[in-house]
């Protein structure tokens, strides 16, 4: 009886090792439809993105510190509230998407790093790979610390294309209401600077 005890363990044993040893591949079904997913929805925000054209929308807040600095070197004496007013709402357009350049280059160079990430890694686990490009091991919470990570960035990066394109209209929205008030200002400058 202790024989075969012996022997059921041993049995029991050498199987629990060889099922660990061939164990399936983690199914990371899953995580590979929402990085798909993550992709489009980023691809989309792209779309809108490159509806913005760098150039103009540069030119347009320089147009209004151009607007503004000629008012600074020209007015002279007390300023009324209600033109004061304007202008500190015309200065406040400016502050609605500062650096505009600098940061519409950092957002387009950030859409391809993250979309080549999301690409890289739902082809990673689909492939079965076991390890990634540095050589770390993929094991769950690897995949997991990178899958949440790359979550992260890419619905952080489509909140703030989203938050720049509202930034952008709230932006055209004053300009539309102060600029001619403003434009008021400079041309009646303008004259007193020709008189």
């Amino acid at each position: 009886m202790k024989k075969s005890a012996v022997l059921f363990c041993l049995m029991a044993l050498t199987g629990s090792l060889f099922l660990d040893s061939c164990q399936m591949p983690a199914d990371h079904s899953v995580k590979i439809a929402t990085l798909d997913s993550l992709n489009a929805e980023v691809e989309e925000a792209e779309g809108r993105f490159n509806l913005i054209n760098a150039f103009n929308t540069d030119q347009f807040f320089k147009g209004i510190e151009a607007d503004l600095a000629f008012v600074q070197d020209n007015y002279e004496g007390s300023m009324g509230r209600e033109m004061a007013a304007d202008l500190a709402g015309y200065r406040s357009i400016t502050k609605l998407v500062k650096n505009f350049m600098s940061r519409h280059k950092r957002v387009k160079a950030e859409i391809l790093r993250t979309k080549a990430q999301l690409l890289d890694l739902s082809q990673a686990l689909s492939g079965g790979a076991t390890q990634d490009s540095q050589g770390n091991q993929f094991t769950p919470e690897y995949v997991n610390k990178v899958f949440g990570l790359e979550k992260k960035v890419a619905e952080s990066l489509i909140g703030e294309i989203d938050d720049m394109i509202d930034r952008l209209k709230q932006a055209q929205e004053r300009y539309d209401e102060l600029h001619p008030k403003v434009a008021s200002i400079v041309d009646s400058l303008n004259q007193e600077i020709e008189e």
